[in-house]
């Protein structure tokens, strides 16, 4: 079984997190003092059997030697024939944070819908999850958009992160939205909105998406937005690639309950900025309060 583990999964104060450290320190890795989600770990490549035994280890620039580590290791193996029980009694809500209580939990997708001068988008995608808040399920039941739910969207989740590890810094800025124009009205959402960080990037999107209610709770909850996003190496963050305007993608679906990925927080609520990310924080709430 291929799993991909985020690399500050080795900071985190939990089962998940101590499990990984043993884990990794059977190949004799050491984190820096003070420091165990250490950098130095990224895009490594670890085979162990079911009960935790190292099989083999390659680094990203041996990755090329992978598959016949991994053919070698086959030939000799035996299934272990006692397997203890993995214990995931507690996590961290400084890295695994809960979705709020009575919201939404949505599923976002991106990805490159055209290149420049109508040439092909990518073949790839990015992932992420939108928590909306309890209050702000309340206003959709009642046919608006809240603007606290309009601006995480536009400010988390409206750019380019098609395989790349998104940093907290690479978000927009709240003065960085210099058009969000979104109007709900018989279940239809419809706007566009214009983002920028001069000169390094944009994105200038129309957004259209069907939001449905019953009975106090959210039915439906599809969004999506499209528009020209162009990027330059450089500056802050680290988010999209580098190149021409190419057409982006951004698609906002209502997770279903019983989704397990429900439990993948945004990612930017990464390394404790849960409640910046939902607007909870003092001078976030006092700022709504009075527009």
């Amino acid at each position: 079984m291929t799993v991909s583990v985020d690399c500050t999964t080795l900071g985190r104060e939990d089962a998940e997190g101590e499990f990984l450290r043993e884990l990794l320190s059977k190949f004799g890795l050491k984190t820096l003092p003070g420091h165990k989600n250490h950098f130095g770990w990224v895009n490594h490549h670890f085979a162990f059997d079911a009960a935790g035994k190292p099989l083999t280890h390659k680094t990203n620039d041996q990755r090329g030697e992978l598959r016949a580590a991994l053919e070698e290791v086959l030939e000799e193996f035996e299934p272990p024939a006692d397997v203890p029980e993995i214990l995931i009694d507690r996590s961290d809500p400084h890295h695994m944070p809960s979705p709020p209580e009575g919201g939404l939990v949505v599923k976002v997708f991106m990805t490159s819908l055209a290149g420049e001068d109508g040439r092909p988008g990518w073949s790839v995608y990015g992932r992420d999850m939108l928590w909306v808040r309890a209050d702000e399920v309340e206003a959709l039941t009642k046919g608006e958009f809240p603007r606290t739910l309009a601006r995480r969207m536009a400010r988390y989740h409206l750019f380019d992160a098609i395989g790349f590890k998104v940093w907290y810094p690479d978000f927009w800025r709240e003065d960085e939205i210099e058009k969000l124009d979104l109007t709900l009205r018989d279940g239809r959402l419809s706007g566009s909105v214009r983002l920028e960080m001069a000169p390094r990037r944009y994105y200038d999107a129309q957004v259209q998406g069907r939001i449905e209610a019953r009975e106090g709770k959210v039915t439906r909850f599809e969004v999506v937005a499209v528009g020209p996003y162009s990027r330059e190496d450089e500056g802050r963050g680290a988010v999209g690639r580098a190149g021409p305007v190419h057409t982006l993608g951004v698609a906002f679906m209502a997770c279903d309950e019983n989704d397990p990925a429900r439990r993948v927080p945004p990612a930017a609520t990464e390394d404790g900025h849960a409640d910046d990310y939902l607007g909870l924080t003092a001078d976030q709430v006092l700022s709504e309060s009075v527009k």
